[in-house]
């Protein structure tokens, strides 16, 4: 499970490809996420393709060290992972770890199997560990139990808990392990809501070696302007002498399109408020951010001062061009680094990344990292280039790529990582991202040289509908041109747009999106905290 090369975990992240949630803001100290996730679906009438046959090399063999096959049912969910490793001393394949995968009819999953070979060469797969996961009749995930194999029996080892109010609102969290043949809770959250679906209250709760019962840490208040449908205040309690405390608490101030143009946060001090920071932040017509100024109080004076500043550019196609950082330096701005990025005129993609930092000793400039993606014809990425600075040379290191080549299918069947030393690319163990679907899925792995694949096509699969949620339409999906979106509140939605690689492509409050300039395939919409399903033809 914890083995450098291991690929069990590796379908069950397809699955759930972008179905994370990602936050402005952590919502209280220590809070952690809970939302389960999602499985991924594929376009709707589009061929999709899986890994079958994975083979992986690292650099001091020119044979294979491992190899990983898979099987699916036939919507296209992973239901096998067979992993096995070359023993070259006695010049065979052994059996590593063997897991097996179950799905309901709406691809959600069961939970899986896992056997593991602990004897090695003469060893066998033997029973070893496993999941099991129920869903409501929204197909929430409302248990995530884990158990492992011992003595001839299956000896639980924690367990998630969630519930849900009837809008598919989460009204609590909690993650449990196994003790003294009972389960201790260790965390939860509770959450609250308004009659608009708008979290109001969240509480977080947690026990400690000291005390097994929950005790109350924190909690948040969330307080809305309901005439512009914006959040305007967050109220952070603490929990002291059996009571909620006051902690700290954010203002926000909005323009006419809801972007947050002011937030001030302010600490309970010697029972009184203290202002404690002050971000200011301005946007082009387009709802891009444009700059941000960050204040806080000062160590000594206890008055806000000029800290921090960034800038931001877009080119016509709203991408992320440049971000100047700045720092307050005797009663002046001071550029401290500048990132720059370039694109493809064809594909719009992402073709060049640079950061320049000053040092702080000499004040010279120096490029702190570079990368470089070259695409083919079908923008698959074929290469990616990368230099970091090398301190001793004071000037960039040798340049390390990994390239690619792919089949008939647009699916990466070979990727290789390589150094440049002495004018010759040489092979390295490195971080390998091998893509496939014409970049819509990919997988990491780490610490490696080589991988081959083949591909297996998994049917003609369509999205599935949120049968159940009634709170968001989309339409047309798929898309050409405009997305529209509509919800069941005068509350203009906020709606952020991401590729298939976790990329933010579009962050807005609007009721319509326009899809028009983007590549045909599979995207997430992320509307309100919920996550969709979008597929651009």
């Amino acid at each position: 499970m914890k083995k450098t090369f291991s690929l069990i975990l590796t379908c069950i992240a397809l699955v759930a490809t972008g179905m994370a949630q990602p936050k402005l803001k952590q919502e209280t100290p220590h809070a952690k996420s809970v939302i389960p996730p999602k499985p991924a679906t594929h376009p709707k009438g589009a061929d999709w393709y899986e890994p079958d046959t994975v083979y992986i090399f690292n650099a001091e063999n020119l044979d294979p060290v491992r190899r990983v096959f898979m099987q699916y049912d036939e919507n296209g969910n992973c239901i096998l992972n067979w992993e096995q490793y070359f023993d070259f001393h006695f010049n065979k394949w052994v059996d590593d770890t063997k897991t097996t995968f179950t799905f309901d009819e709406f691809n959600n999953r069961l939970g899986y199997i896992q056997y593991n070979n602990l004897e090695g060469i003469d060893g066998q797969l033997e029973l070893s560990y496993q999941e099991i996961c129920t869903y409501n009749a929204q197909d929430n995930m409302t248990q995530r139990l884990a158990q492992r194999w011992e003595s001839g029996q299956w000896i639980n080892v924690e367990k998630e808990d969630w519930s849900y109010d009837t809008q598919n609102n989460l009204l609590e969290y909690a993650y449990s392990f196994w003790e003294s043949e009972l389960w201790k809770c260790s965390l939860k959250n509770i959450y609250e809501y308004d009659a608009e679906n708008n979290k109001i209250v969240y509480i977080l709760q947690s026990a400690s070696m000291d005390s097994p019962e929950l005790e109350n840490l924190y909690k948040t208040e969330y307080k809305y302007d309901y005439v512009q449908h914006v959040l305007r205040e967050e109220w952070l309690y603490s929990w002291d002498a059996e009571q909620w405390g006051f902690y700290s608490k954010w203002l926000y101030f909005h323009d006419t399109q809801k972007n947050v143009i002011e937030e001030l946060k302010y600490d309970w001090e010697s029972e009184q408020w203290v202002i404690a920071s002050k971000f200011n932040s301005e946007y082009d017509g387009y709802n891009n951010i444009k700059e941000i100024i960050y204040r806080f109080k000062h160590w000594e004076t206890g008055e806000l001062t000029n800290t921090f500043k960034e800038n931001f550019s877009y080119n016509t196609q709203n991408k992320l061009t440049e971000t100047l950082s700045y720092s307050w330096e005797a009663d002046e701005w001071l550029l401290v680094t500048k990132k720059t990025s370039s694109y493809d005129a064809q594909s719009g993609l992402l073709e060049e990344e640079k950061d320049e930092c000053r040092d702080w000793g000499t004040e010279q400039w120096y490029t702190a990292s570079l990368t470089n993606l070259f695409y083919d014809v079908y923008n698959n990425i074929k290469e990616v280039t990368q230099q970091s600075w090398d301190w001793d040379l004071w000037q960039l290191g040798n340049p390390n790529r990994q390239t690619y080549t792919y089949d008939e299918n647009n699916n990466a069947i070979i990727g290789i990582c390589q150094i440049l030393e002495n004018g010759i690319w040489v092979d390295v163990n490195d971080i390998l991202k091998m893509h496939y679907n014409n970049m819509q899925a990919s997988n990491g792995y780490v610490g490696l040289n080589k991988i081959t694949a083949t591909y297996i096509k998994t049917g003609k699969l369509s999205i599935q509908e949120n049968k159940f949620d009634n709170t968001v339409k989309l339409y047309p999906n798929p898309v050409t041109g405009t997305l529209h979106i509509e919800t069941n509140t005068d509350m203009i939605p906020e709606v952020k747009i991401y590729s298939m690689q976790g990329a933010l492509l579009i962050h807005a409050k609007d009721h319509c999106i326009d899809f028009s300039s983007f590549a045909s395939g599979i995207y997430i919409a992320n509307i309100n905290g919920q996550s969709y399903k979008i597929v651009k033809q």
